[in-house]
């Protein structure tokens, strides 16, 4: 499966893409579903404030996790963040960068979409009940 923009990619990238679970994928087109698992810490000294908090956060797709520090002297701004991706998500010294995951997701809709007898139920939603249907 390869369209003119991605006859041109580094096999060791269409490897990965052709390998990577889907919610790597996900994840990497659209940016993590990070869940906040708990906050962190205000550290006091002889009452000043010496510390920063900090959240731990867990997308709810990859399983990668991160950590947020805000700034020490307002607690308002994420000063630095650090991850700890899922075994497989990032393959050493390999760039993927996200155009490229849409660009490969893309041209497989679009495969999927040209075979016949291919349509798949890609979501379930269940219809919101209106007062209409539920005094029915």
């Amino acid at each position: 499966m390869t369209s003119s923009y991605l006859k041109g990619l580094d096999r060791d990238v269409l490897d990965y893409l052709e390998g990577a679970p889907s919610e790597f994928l996900k994840c990497r087109m659209r940016g993590h579903d990070w869940d906040l698992l708990h906050d962190g810490y205000i550290v006091q000294e002889e009452g000043v404030h010496a510390g920063c908090l900090t959240e731990h956060m867990q997308c709810s797709r990859c399983q990668s996790s991160c950590v947020d520090t805000f700034d020490s002297a307002t607690l308002e701004r994420v000063c630095s963040r650090e991850y700890s991706y899922t075994d497989g998500y990032l393959q050493q010294g390999l760039a993927v960068p996200r155009v490229v995951v849409r660009r490969y997701r893309a041209q497989e809709a679009k495969v999927l979409k040209m075979r016949p007898g291919s349509a798949q139920k890609i979501a379930t939603r269940k219809p919101r009940k209106t007062p209409a249907t539920r005094a029915a």
